[in-house]
């Protein structure tokens, strides 16, 4: 597709596509919600890399007026993670509901791959 050529990432595809084919917020809200709600990290991507394209999603999320609550943003982004976090992600699970937040989240991710490396 010519629209994608000039897009080296999956970022940039999918904001061209969403650009080209969604641009009202009802019809974009959807498409975003797709994408979000079946993104998955890519074995080429590293987990900072997943991190910014999750958080960028959250941000088109909010500049149609479609918040995405903070506990979602977790559990949307623990389902996301490769089976060799899966550990990690278990043990998340003991800690209390409302202290899951994406910083607690992000710094365990980041700490289990430097501790792996």
């Amino acid at each position: 597709m010519i629209i994608c050529q000039a897009n080296t990432t999956t970022k940039g595809v999918c904001k061209a596509l969403a650009k080209r084919h969604f641009e009202g917020g009802l019809t974009k809200t959807p498409f975003l919600m797709s994408i979000f709600f079946n993104n998955q990290m890519n074995s080429n991507e590293t987990m900072e890399q997943h991190v910014n394209k999750l958080n960028v999603m959250v941000e088109e999320f909010d500049a149609i007026g479609a918040k995405v609550p903070p506990r979602v943003k977790v559990l949307i982004f623990l389902l996301s993670v490769p089976n060799s976090y899966q550990l990690l992600v278990a043990s998340l699970e003991s800690y209390e509901f409302t202290k899951l937040i994406w910083e607690v989240v992000t710094t365990r991710l980041f700490n289990e791959k430097f501790m792996t490396l």
